[in-house]
């Protein structure tokens, strides 16, 4: 079924196949009528997309990379840790997908073996900056009118939240360097692992 409801709240996301690429997007309505007019629009908006390419060859993905290096990376005039680190993504991904690919050639499954890949080398959060670059790529090429559809790409989960302890030189510092009217709750949550609603909660 191309349009479905999904989660405790039932907001409608539509799913369905056009010209090979998978398609699938949130709604953002819990309203049967008003998802099913969001799938319309959007069928008839990637067939528009289709007619403007028109004869227009499809990028490679080198061009593609090479236009969006001279298009959107240098014209920010960022340092050049932060270049380096960006193109370096675009050089993976000529290296991953081949440089001469054109890009209606990747499809979503493609992207879903690049992320299985690279997840053996990488973190989450590391990934989804880099797909997020290579996602940047292609609707730079879509907006272009280049590439018909960008393909979807896989749900990546990121959890980078840290767990990490003071050590006793840390929490003496912070200790000596707080108002003593705020060390005895830091050395309570220090102790006990409470969080500050649950220290500020406590009733003598």
């Amino acid at each position: 079924m191309a349009v479905y409801p999904r989660g405790k709240k039932g907001i409608y996301h539509v799913d369905f196949e056009f010209r090979g690429q998978r398609i699938k997007r949130t709604t953002g309505t819990a309203a049967l009528r008003e998802a099913q007019a969001f799938e319309r629009r959007l069928r008839a908006e990637l067939e528009a997309r289709y007619r403007l390419q028109g004869d227009r060859p499809s990028m490679s993905v080198a061009e593609a990379n090479n236009r969006y290096l001279a298009t959107v990376i240098r014209p920010k005039n960022n340092p050049d840790k932060d270049n380096a680190r960006d193109i370096g993504y675009l050089q993976r991904f000529e290296n991953a997908f081949g440089a001469a690919t054109l890009l209606e050639q990747i499809k979503t499954a493609d992207i879903d073996d690049y992320q299985a890949a690279r997840l053996e080398h990488v973190k989450p959060g590391t990934l989804k900056r880099e797909l997020n670059v290579f996602k940047a790529v292609l609707n730079m090429a879509v907006k272009a009118g280049r590439l018909g559809v960008a393909p979807a790409f896989p749900r990546l989960q990121v959890n980078d939240a840290r767990i990490r302890w003071l050590t006793e030189e840390e929490e003496a510092k912070l200790l000596a360097d707080s108002p003593p009217w705020l060390t005895d709750l830091l050395a309570f949550c220090l102790d006990t692992g409470a969080r500050k609603g649950e220290g500020l909660g406590l009733l003598w």
